[in-house]
């Protein structure tokens, strides 16, 4: 599990060797040893999911930590994020990670000054048309996947721990994904379609094939040191986006900055997941969902906005007049709020890495020191 505020924390095991049942009396059991030593709770510390981890586990630790240690406090679901929405949780918190890859990917890929040193022409700016290979493809590698496919990018490699497959023209990110959770592996895919994969490779071979394929951009939505001394030599990307934690040693980051390729870091590429969290906090501490207070009052005046223009001779079919009157839902504000994090994010790393003449790393580690500086500077010394 990961933290709103910062901190790690989790259970040395493979879930995979575990019954649902024994997952469950371990997750309860871990969250009440964190709870016991005040670890955890709605006002300290914020659990959220992280890798093998999702909606089952923090339902359970969000009910056990209720029903236990918070019985007086209304607020006491808001000890966890990530939960389903029908316990708590909130719209496009599933989605939150790999569609932030995607926001930042976009700002990336159109900034002049990045896409020049990456190696690119002022023409060629944009994600648009742009070949994609996605390592990890869980809930933050398919996100990814997803979203610049839908956008327009061009999504060559997707594997996952079974191994990889290529396709120089494009998966079907959708047919992969239901192949996956009917089998649980992205091999075999393509196997009763009529167009074919150009390469299917098990195991870490397979993985091996998709990190160092022909691609512009390589996005590392598994588990860290994926990218490391022995193999980033083989990488061809031009940019690097980190949607995992660490999965770029700092030895490789060297020789990859030697080779003009560009690593976008981790603590800003997958900050999307966290964001959202967040929001999801803050929705446990009010206790409504967003847009419940303002969705009739938007409809209501953009239906007078709509029905001024007809009546001065406007015409509006009835199709798009219904998509305009329309007030937005919890997700189309949660990815709202989310884009707005993402961009604003983005270009405070772009604008320091500018500055300072540095590396996107250095730039949005800079940026968060001189955030804690500012903060204890205007809080001033207790009892000085």
């Amino acid at each position: 599990i990961s933290y709103v505020f910062p901190g790690k924390g989790g259970v040395c095991i493979d879930p995979v060797d575990y019954s649902e049942k024994d997952l469950e009396k371990i997750c309860r059991r871990f969250t009440i040893e964190l709870a016991k030593k005040n670890f955890i709770g709605p006002g300290r510390d914020v659990a959220g999911p992280d890798l093998g981890t999702g909606e089952r586990e923090m339902s359970w630790m969000a009910d056990t930590y209720a029903m236990l240690f918070g019985r007086n406090d209304i607020n006491a679901h808001g000890v966890v994020t990530g939960k389903p929405e029908n316990f708590g949780g909130i719209a496009g918190r599933r989605q939150a990670t790999g569609l932030g890859v995607f926001f930042c990917v976009k700002e990336i890929m159109n900034n002049k000054f990045w896409m020049r040193k990456a190696g690119y022409t002022d023409e060629e700016l944009g994600y648009l048309g742009k070949r994609f290979a996605v390592q990890g493809f869980g809930q933050v590698g398919y996100h990814s996947a997803k979203f610049i496919q839908e956008n327009g990018g061009i999504v060559v490699g997707i594997c996952d721990r079974s191994g990889g497959i290529l396709k120089n023209t494009g998966i079907d990110v959708e047919a992969v994904r239901k192949h996956k959770d009917e089998t649980g592996t992205v091999l075999g895919a393509y196997d009763s379609r009529e167009e074919k994969l150009d390469e299917s490779i098990e195991g870490t071979d397979g993985v091996a094939a998709v990190l160092a394929c022909d691609t512009d951009v390589l996005v590392l939505a598994a588990t860290q040191q994926q990218i490391n001394v022995s193999n980033a030599d083989a990488v061809r990307a031009k940019l690097i986006f980190e949607a995992a934690n660490g999965p770029v040693t700092p030895l490789a980051e060297e020789i990859l900055d030697g080779k003009g390729c560009i690593v976008v870091p981790d603590v800003l590429v997958s900050a999307g997941g966290v964001t959202v969290s967040y929001f999801e906090w803050l929705k446990s501490l009010s206790n409504v969902r967003f847009g419940r207070l303002t969705k009739n009052w938007e409809e209501k005046s953009k239906t007078m906005l709509i029905d001024t223009w007809e009546q001065i001779g406007g015409e509006i079919d009835a199709r798009r007049k219904a998509e305009i009157i329309a007030g937005p839902s919890e997700q189309d504000i949660v990815y709202s709020g989310l884009h707005d994090a993402m961009i604003t994010a983005s270009q405070a790393t772009i604008a320091t890495s500018q500055k300072l003449n540095c590396n996107l790393r250095e730039a949005a580690y800079c940026n968060a020191i001189q955030k804690i500086h500012s903060s204890i500077t205007n809080s001033g010394l207790l009892l000085a």
